[in-house]
């Protein structure tokens, strides 16, 4: 979940006037692969700040990190962090 002005994106329908999101995918992907994460605790804020330094534009990053098959009795246990822009 992003917090970005996207006034000029939606007038336009120009995705350089936005967040790219295949873009942001693809960043976070390669990310989360390299670094091999042992808490999802530290993936959330990680990536938070990571999306915030890429993206100049985005005043505030939310990511909710979902690991499966973590508890026996539940699909997945998740964990959400917000981070916003000094």
């Amino acid at each position: 979940e992003l917090d970005h002005d996207f006034a000029a994106a939606a007038e336009t329908e120009d995705v350089t006037t936005t967040v790219d999101y295949a873009e942001l995918s693809r960043v976070l992907t390669e990310w989360a692969r390299e670094k091999q994460f042992q808490l999802i605790e530290a993936m959330a804020v990680e990536g938070c700040d990571l999306i915030l330094e890429r993206w100049p534009g985005v005043t505030r990053a939310k990511l909710t990190i979902k690991k499966p098959d973590a508890v026996e009795a539940a699909r997945h246990t998740a964990v959400s962090f917000e981070r916003e822009r000094q």
